[in-house]
């Protein structure tokens, strides 16, 4: 975002926009490759092994929500200027400010700038949450030796290249018994099951791109030893 702050809107109509931007995409689809693609969340070389095939995807999504956001008109006190032109009229208007450099210590500690940041928003914020917090899951990889990472490593790129489709993902025609290959799936929001639409041109080629990436890694797993 062009400011630090989320000023111009709700932060929770932010994080809607976000869901439905791209982020509950990408949920349905590994809610789907947990449903039918032989994703087992509690391994955690499958969670490495998403980092490694999908992590620059969405990176590359919350990218392009970024630029699209800082270019969106905002309506009401907006003006219907976008995030970026506040920015830069703002820039002209008000100038830009250094960092100071010259400040006495002491000062710097009453204004609560640059010095132990992260553990005074803690502070700040410690009485208003109530939940414990998230336990992540850990993705380290599920390779035992150098040798078994680099082989890895050097065998994605063809393998991901290939055009192959590994049988036993539900992923092959015959396997679906004629039936299409399903455009959209259902998660969970609030109290209520959605279906998310995942265009095919788009999701299949990620379901296939995991199916090669787990085989590979088993393969690895089973045969190179280090």
């Amino acid at each position: 975002m062009k400011y630090r702050s989320t000023r111009n809107t709700r932060i929770e109509r932010l994080w809607v926009e976000v869901g439905t931007q791209f982020v509950r995409a990408w949920r349905a689809f590994f809610h789907r490759l947990e449903r039918l693609h032989r994703l087992d969340r509690g391994q955690k070389g499958h969670l490495w092994l998403l980092h490694r095939l999908f992590l620059d995807a969405i990176n590359q999504d919350c990218a392009s929500f970024q630029e699209e956001w800082n270019h969106h008109p905002i309506a009401g006190l907006g003006h219907d200027q976008t995030p970026e032109d506040m920015f830069f009229l703002s820039q002209l208007e008000h100038g830009e400010y250094p960092e100071p450099s010259n400040i006495h210590p002491t000062t710097v500690r009453e204004y609560g700038v640059g010095v132990n940041t992260q553990q005074r928003v803690a502070t700040d914020v410690s009485q208003q949450i109530h939940h414990d917090a998230i336990a992540v899951p850990d993705a380290d990889s599920p390779f035992t030796s150098e040798m078994a990472t680099s082989a890895f490593d050097q065998a994605l790129g063809p393998a991901l290249q290939s055009g192959t489709i590994p049988p036993g993902f539900f992923l092959l025609p015959t396997e679906w018994n004629a039936m299409p290959y399903p455009t959209s799936e259902p998660i969970r929001i609030a109290r209520k099951d959605i279906d998310i639409p995942l265009p095919f041109d788009v999701w299949y080629p990620r379901a296939v791109r995991w199916a090669q990436g787990l085989t590979l890694m088993a393969l690895v797993q089973e045969h190179v030893v280090g």
